[in-house]
């Protein structure tokens, strides 16, 4: 994949974001994770806490009510209830008949959805539960709500208890973020403290072998990388300095072969093959002809005008029909002129002429003697 902007960001930029984009990303889906399944476990938790409260209740309330101490009933209805966060809770005789409520509603009228604030999923979800429960304890959640209905049978009637879970949800989830944010910190911290190690290990090596590579491109060829190891980097690093080693080596042979080309009265030219033969190379030794390596380079004397005038016609016609019938290498004899007016003979041998073929010949060297 290549993606353009990120190719523009360093290695030691790009590697500390995406490790921060990656744990941001995984602190939001743990989060996530967290969130959904956080209904479902305070719903399962809050059930089993209100059918825990319910089954205390039984036997109190049946105990006062038999004994005739409705006074000790209201309190102990009334204190456990409000105790548990009730929402609304009720105790109704057999005939579903208002006997105790923690609303000011007079005991003795019948039970109806004003008792539950005209709420009428809750009133259906409660008429259900006093009309077809099949155990002493039921708790059933109204469909789509944070809210529980309680059930439980008594021996003169039937506790109802309506509990609002959006408290607890709150909470829970304020909880959640607070994990959350902890696990965000921790996430964050551990991938610069990775991104720091990265950085040391890896991103501060490539830079050392940039800078080498650096050094050697601008005729450096001492310059070497220093990384121990047996690591890509490492590597990298040896395969550089042996590169180093193979230039300079055939730097330093370069050098010596045109020392001796320099000191020898061999001269070597490379012209284009364009009229008058610009030159493109021509080594020192052309000093003893008493020109200079710049007259020719920069243009102020082509080698054609250095042949004599006697031999220009010959030289011309034998070059073009080399050039055009071949052989690549032959054998010329001819004048040119020296700086001083000084003639002088040169001889080309066979195997010193070549040419740089492409879909035409581009350049012509030869060695003169």
């Amino acid at each position: 994949m290549n993606i353009p902007i990120i190719n523009e960001i360093p290695g030691r930029i790009l590697a500390p974001v995406l490790l921060a984009v990656v744990a941001i990303l995984g602190v939001f889906y743990n989060h996530e994770q967290k969130m959904d399944g956080l209904e479902r476990l305070v719903l399962a938790s809050e059930q089993d806490t209100l059918r825990d409260y319910l089954t205390l209740q039984k036997r109190p309330l049946n105990d006062l009510h038999n004994q005739a101490r409705f006074d000790e009933q209201q309190l102990q209805f009334s204190i456990s209830s409000t105790r548990a966060l009730t929402r609304y809770s009720f105790i109704l005789d057999q005939d579903f008949n208002l006997v105790m409520s923690l609303s000011e509603f007079e005991p003795g009228r019948s039970f109806d959805s004003t008792l539950l604030d005209n709420d009428a999923l809750l009133m259906s979800t409660v008429s259900h539960l006093l009309l077809n429960a099949s155990s002493e304890i039921e708790v059933e959640r109204a469909s789509n709500t944070l809210t529980l209905i309680g059930y439980l049978a008594l021996e003169y009637g039937h506790l109802i208890v309506v509990r609002d879970l959006s408290p607890q949800m709150a909470y829970y989830r304020t909880q959640v973020l607070r994990m959350t944010f902890k696990d965000g910190v921790t996430f964050l911290l551990a991938a610069m403290l990775l991104a720091i190690a990265m950085y040391v290990v890896w991103f501060r090596r490539s830079k050392a072998v940039l800078q080498t590579l650096t050094q050697i491109g601008r005729g450096n060829l001492s310059a070497r990388c220093h990384i121990s190891g047996r690591n890509e980097m490492s590597e990298i690093a040896q395969a550089i300095n042996r590169m180093a080693d193979h230039l300079s080596l055939a730097l330093d042979r370069e050098k010596h072969l045109v020392g001796l080309i320099n000191r020898s009265p061999i001269v070597v030219f490379e012209w284009k093959n364009l009229p008058g033969w610009p030159v493109n190379f021509v080594s020192e030794s052309v000093n003893s002809w008493g020109y200079s390596v710049e007259d020719f380079i920069q243009g102020k004397i082509h080698f054609f005008d250095l042949i004599h005038p006697d031999d220009q016609a010959r030289i011309l016609a034998e070059v073009t029909h080399y050039l055009a019938n071949g052989p690549d290498d032959y054998r010329q004899e001819y004048r040119i002129l020296c700086a001083n007016q000084e003639e002088l003979w040169l001889m080309i041998g066979p195997g010193w002429f070549g040419m740089n073929w492409g879909t035409s010949p581009s350049s012509m060297e030869w060695l003169s003697m």
